[in-house]
């Protein structure tokens, strides 16, 4: 029998519904939590499948670097010149830890999102905002064995406040809950 028009593309997304439910399933099974009481998370897949506490570790998939978020809050930004009022941030102080590779640790991996699931980017460098900030991608890299801890700031939209914050490299991602 050979389908045609509709009937053809109905069939072809409901399978391709079906073949992505079963793959989403079959992630879902692979993956590992952490256990009560860990304070650390690792990952067996590229992704981090619950959010973790602030203050949990969570170390990449190929253990070269792990990555905590110590705190998150909203933060004063002064105006910028010609602005009426200043932009409204928020921040994560995020402590990154190197084990192996390269070292290169950076504020480019890192995003923050709202309780409405609104994503905001990384805002800075910016002199004029607390320190320390987390290295930027043209910093030095960190020897192997060495830590850097410091402020991520975001600009949010007027009245947002921070829900998550989320470390994604490629397809190694991993979140914190902000509350």
């Amino acid at each position: 029998m050979v389908m045609t028009g509709g009937a053809a593309t109905a069939t072809a997304a409901a399978a391709a519904v079906l073949v992505l439910a079963a793959c989403g399933a079959a992630a879902d099974a692979s993956a590992s939590g952490s256990g009560a009481g860990s304070t650390t998370s690792r990952a067996s897949t590229t992704t981090a499948a619950a959010p973790l506490a602030v203050g949990t570790a969570y170390t990449t998939v190929d253990g070269s670097v792990s990555f905590t978020v110590e705190k998150v809050k909203s933060v004063a930004a002064p105006p910028l010149d010609g602005e009426e009022a200043p932009p409204q941030l928020g921040g994560a102080l995020v402590k990154g830890c190197v084990a192996s590779g390269d070292g290169r640790l950076t504020w480019d991996a890192w995003t923050a999102t709202d309780p409405a699931g609104i994503r905001f980017y990384h805002y800075g460098p910016a002199n004029d905002l607390p320190k320390p900030q987390f290295p930027a991608a043209t910093s030095d890299p960190l020897p192997v064995g060495k830590c850097a801890t410091g402020w991520i700031y975001f600009e949010l939209i007027t009245g947002a406040t921070i829900a998550r914050v989320t470390y994604a490299n490629g397809p190694e991602t991993a979140s914190w809950s902000a509350s």
